[in-house]
């Protein structure tokens, strides 16, 4: 756990401070510290929040009043049309209605005030946000090859393409720059909330003008919204007719050239504008780090990861074992769940996310994170391969089992879900099995006895998935490469302890720091590269887990020349 640091703050964080309490913010027992070094990196990795005064479960952590929250509604009427036109607003051209749109809306409101600079009354909000961010759109296609998964390169690149689309629809009419938009947009995907917009406010909060009648601007977003959704719905209708895509669901040839919005990076359906919620930037309580609700309720240490909530945190959700935000009398608040004493660092949960998706939203991933899944692409060979149109494929999608095979992935843990198990043990079992156990609904159950009917089934099911496994984890170069993964995080880990000593704010020597784009001792490389290397390795970590599990006999993955793995460290499984 990042504890017990000492303070060394940048200029801008005193502004912002004495902006805070200037502006109601009330947050008596916490403090926006550098967690390990002051090392000067535009993306700001080593803030987090730390505690000052003992925190007790059910005490307000953190509490920041609406009138400085920027807050949209779906489908937001447009808060500055002086500005941005109407039609730009409601539907920007080439993004994707939904969570695109809404994402990029925020995005404006925050860039109209940095460009306002000290005149804007965030003006040291804004001063003390990241200038840069890791988010895997961001990443140079050098550096996702080092993730060794194609599947996080397209999603990856597939935000790369959302950033250019929404700088190609507003940069030139509202005379901002794409650079300008990146940081808008990433700052939006890794520092705000989704909830529902408050009912009983008088006034809108910002980026609407003071005094913005609340109840007559909410019901024409609701209007808004309905329109928005049955023009998506025809949409997808349309779409759905000439799909060519087993994915996107998407014609190459579409005349638009438009995404389907239900085709978004992770499979998030929520992105559907008929779904949106609303998206909050909250001052303050944007700068608490996550640590995953498993591991808070085990009292597991915190990971330490550096980056801001997220669209995908949780606003007054039930659920145990998170610091939740609420809106209440007119403020935002976070509230403990456990007890917190001077020098923790006090975080919340983003969600129970795996590792491809905290990369691609917040730039971060999390070593041996228990949150973490992978998928096993492989598995739709038996579905494809083995019964398309056959009577055993009907009863699988009538059972719903199909969906199981086509997002097969495993858990931490290197399990399978029971849903997968039963499709794989209803697809791969012999005639005489699946007629006398009375087809797919008679195969969910796990078949233990060797002469038991059934067993046969089971036993082609777990080899099916050990063959998967042993596929995806050849195509990352073996249990050797993770060796050698081991021996390399190791080597960036002390290279950038170097630099954090030459580069420091606090006693480093800042004329022999390595300049910006120079690999090896730019900072930025080396926390894209540790990164990779955390990723590939849980990866690996989990294939090799599931290759124990599932391997008849349970030998598991066995390397061709075990012995040049002499005199690596140990494997954790």
């Amino acid at each position: 756990t990042k504890s017990r640091a000492r303070v060394v703050p940048r200029a801008a964080h005193h502004s912002y401070a004495e902006w805070c309490k200037e502006r109601g913010v009330d947050a008596p027992n916490v403090s926006i510290h550098y967690l390990s070094s002051s090392l000067p990196d535009g993306a700001e990795t080593e803030r987090g929040c730390l505690v000052t005064e003992p925190i007790e479960p059910g005490q307000v952590i953190a509490r920041c009043p609406a009138s400085i929250v920027f807050a949209l509604p779906p489908s937001p009427p447009n808060p500055f049309p002086k500005w941005c036109p109407n039609k730009l607003w409601d539907e920007p051209p080439g993004v994707a209605p939904g969570r695109p749109a809404q994402e990029l809306r925020m995005a404006l409101a925050l860039i109209k005030e940095k460009r306002a600079g000290a005149k804007s009354p965030w003006a040291a909000y804004i001063a003390q946000l990241p200038n840069e961010y890791d988010l895997l759109g961001m990443w140079t296609d050098d550096q996702l090859v080092e993730l060794h998964s194609p599947k996080l390169e397209l999603e990856a690149k597939r935000q790369r393409s959302e950033n250019a689309a929404a700088a190609s629809a507003v940069c030139k009419p509202l005379k901002i720059t794409p650079k300008d938009m990146y940081w808008g947009l990433n700052t939006v995907r890794s520092r705000s909330f989704l909830g529902k917009y408050p009912a009983d406010l008088e006034h809108m909060m910002p980026p609407y003008a003071p005094g913005t009648a609340a109840k007559k601007t909410l019901a024409k977003a609701k209007k808004n919204a309905k329109i928005a959704a049955e023009s998506e719905d025809a949409k997808l209708t349309k779409l759905a007719t000439k799909a060519a895509s087993t994915e996107c669901g998407l014609a190459p040839d579409d005349p638009d050239g438009t995404a389907v919005p239900s085709c978004t990076p992770m499979g998030d359906t929520s992105r559907r504008s008929k779904t949106q919620p609303a998206v909050f930037v909250v001052p303050f309580l944007d700068a608490f780090n996550h640590r995953s609700n498993s591991d808070l309720s085990s009292g597991g240490e915190s990971p330490g990861a550096d980056s801001s909530p997220g669209a995908d945190s949780s606003m007054g959700t039930e659920g145990s074992h998170t610091t939740k935000l609420h809106f209440t009398d007119g403020a935002f608040e976070l509230v403990a769940d456990r007890s917190l004493a001077p020098g923790d660092e006090a975080t919340i949960s983003y969600g129970s996310h795996a590792n491809d998706e905290l990369l691609l939203r917040f730039g971060f991933c999390v070593s041996e994170s228990v949150d973490d899944t992978i998928p096993l692409p492989g598995c739709m060979d038996e579905l494809e391969w083995l019964m398309p149109g056959t009577t055993r494929e009907a009863d699988l999608r009538a059972e719903g089992l199909d969906d199981a095979v086509r997002t097969a992935h495993l858990t931490t843990e290197g399990e399978a879900s029971p849903d997968l198990l039963w499709a794989l043990r209803s697809l791969l079992a012999s005639d005489d099995e699946y007629d006398a156990l009375g087809g797919a609904l008679g195969m969910n159950k796990t078949f233990t006895g060797i002469d038991e009917v059934g067993s046969g089934a089971q036993l082609a099911a777990e080899a099916s998935l050990a063959l998967a496994c042993e596929r995806e984890l050849t195509t990352m170069g073996g249990l050797a490469a993770y060796d050698e993964d081991v021996l390399n995080l190791a080597a960036v880990d002390n290279v950038y302890d170097e630099v954090i000593a030459e580069c420091s704010l606090d006693g480093g020597d800042t004329d022999r720091c390595g300049g910006d784009g120079e690999d090896g001792n730019d900072t930025t490389y080396l926390r894209r590269l540790r990164s990779a290397l955390v990723f590939r390795m849980n990866r690996k970590r989990i294939l090799a887990k599931a290759m124990e599990r599932y391997t008849p006999g349970g030998f598991g993955y066995q390397e061709e020349e075990e012995e040049l793995n002499y005199g690596y460290p140990s494997r954790p499984w």
